[in-house]
Parts: structure tokens; sequence; C-alpha cells
């Protein structure tokens, strides 16, 4: 099916419309972009499918660099875009979903991450001992010989570890501290990481067991356990920090806080210090962080 994209959806799949009006999300395709399409998707309002051949590319697309993407990897979504202009793009996704709520969106600042690593946190499959990614809408597993997006701490228990029987593995690090864990699901027995690497299965936290590492961000010292929430990387803690704080700044040095959707609470201590704070969250594992 040959179609012309219009817009980018809030997955970074393009949105395009068939003659007789319905929607389709189009992975892989860019805004301006005439494609050939294959349809994997069928619901009642829209479908959902994937490029086969891009007959009139747009000026940002740029060759796969990775080539487990190529392979069906279903991480790392806007490898096909220009690097500079994948953040200006990502804006937009926020933008137009405040938009849709009726929010008048402030125009974006946009900014590179200072000391930048990778993602600190990566969840991944077991197949036949090895951890790998879910390939895009199925359940099959690529496994990785490397792996540029996340920091490299991560990437050597990734491609190098041995999990035995597990189902599932996620591994955190933390990137200013050097520590590491690995929260197994299923069966922990095989696992064979470097003896630096702590590993709990899912079972011990069940029971009672805490598991965590340390990270360094935003001019202080975190405990992240196994399940809590944390940004992906210690560079976006630094960066919402500062930010938040320079909107806070304008409201005036005093006054109570809210901080919502707290996970370990990196707004409630350091922002909201010498502040009376309420931090909502309902995750145990952030809240005792």
């Amino acid at each position: 099916m040959e179609l012309v994209v219009t817009a980018t959806a809030r997955d970074g799949a393009g949105i395009a419309r068939t003659e007789d009006g319905r929607v389709v999300f189009v992975e892989g395709a860019l805004p301006g972009e005439t494609v050939i399409t294959e349809i994997l998707d069928v619901q009642k309002r829209w479908s959902r499918g994937r490029v086969l051949e891009v007959l009139e590319a747009s000026p940002i697309r740029v060759a796969v660099p990775c080539a487990h993407r190529l392979e069906g990897c279903g991480g790392c979504d806007l490898l096909h875009v220009d690097p500079g202009h994948q953040l200006a793009m990502k804006a937009e996704i926020v933008v137009e979903q405040l938009r849709r709520a009726g929010i008048d969106a402030p125009e974006a600042k946009l900014r590179p991450l200072l000391d930048d690593h990778g993602r600190t946190t990566v969840r991944a499959a077991v197949m036949d001992g090895r951890a790998g990614y879910r390939m895009g809408g199925s359940h099959d597993v690529v496994i990785p010989q490397t792996c540029q997006a996340v920091d490299p701490l991560a990437e050597q228990l990734l491609v190098d570890g041995r999990f035995g029987e597990a189902a599932e593995v996620t591994i955190r690090v933390g990137n200013r501290t050097g520590e590491r864990l690995v929260l197994v699901e299923g069966d922990p027995s095989g696992v064979s990481v470097p003896d630096d690497v702590r590993v709990v299965s899912a079972d011990e936290l069940t029971g009672g067991r805490r598991a965590w590492i340390h990270e360094e961000a935003a001019g202080r010292r975190w405990r992240i356990s196994a399940r809590s929430f944390f940004q992906n990387r210690p560079a976006g803690v630094d960066a919402l920090v500062e930010v938040v704080a320079e909107m806070v700044d304008d409201l005036g040095a005093n006054g109570p806080m809210v901080d919502a959707y707290a996970g370990i609470g990196i707004f409630a201590g350091t922002i909201g210090q010498g502040r009376d704070v309420h931090a909502v969250e309902r995750g145990k594992d952030s809240l005792a962080d």
C-alpha cells in the first residue's frame, strides 16, 4: 500500500491516511515521505504497518547505523532520523500531546544532555541463557553483540552475562558509582556475571529481601532499589532538576511543594530542601529509598 505520511505519533511512528480516511501508523516513516507500507494490524478505527520501501525520502532520514535494529530489534525507534533532528521531533511529539489535552505548550528550549553515557537500566528477555531485546510486535528475541544505547557498565552484562534458565532480567548500574545489580525473573541459579554484580531474584524481593545500587546526580547520592523508579540516566536527572529549579525559583524561594509521581524523590531531595514537601508515590520500594 502506498501512503503519504503527514505527522508523527507519540511512539515515533509516521501517521498517514488511506483513501477512505482510515488512519495508519507506519513504523519507520517520517512526515513528508511517500512509502510502500505492509499492514500488520487492523483495528476498527486504525491500522498499523511498517515501511517496505521509501519512494520519496525526508531530508532528515539517515541510514540506520545499528545492525540489530535492522534485524528487527524493537528498541531505538528513531535511528532512521538524523541525530540533529531527533530532539526536535521528540519535542514536537510532546507538544502535540499537550495540544490534544487542551494545554498551550510553551516554546521548547532544546538542550543536549551533558556527560551522557546511555541508559543505566536495561530490561531484557533471556533466550538460551543470553540476554536480548524483543523484536517489534513479537516475542522473538534479538541477541545483541553490542548496544550503543546503554551505559558501558550495563552493556558488558547485557552482552557477556549468562543467565541460565531465567525468563527475563533487569540490569541496573550506577554510571557515576560503578555499582551494578541484576534482577532475575525466574531461576537465578544459572546466572554468571562478574563478582561485583549483586544478583537478586524477583522471588527473593517478594519474600522481603532488599537490594539496591547507588547513583550520583544533581549534587547528591541516591539509593535506587531493584524495582524503584529512577530516570534512565544520571545526566537526565541533572537536566531535570536544573530546569525545574529555575521554574520554581520564579515562584519564590519559600512555600509548600508537591512532588507528584515522585519515584525516589529527585525533586523533593533537591529543590524541596527547606520546604514543606508532599511526595506522592505508590511504589513502596521507591518510597523506602
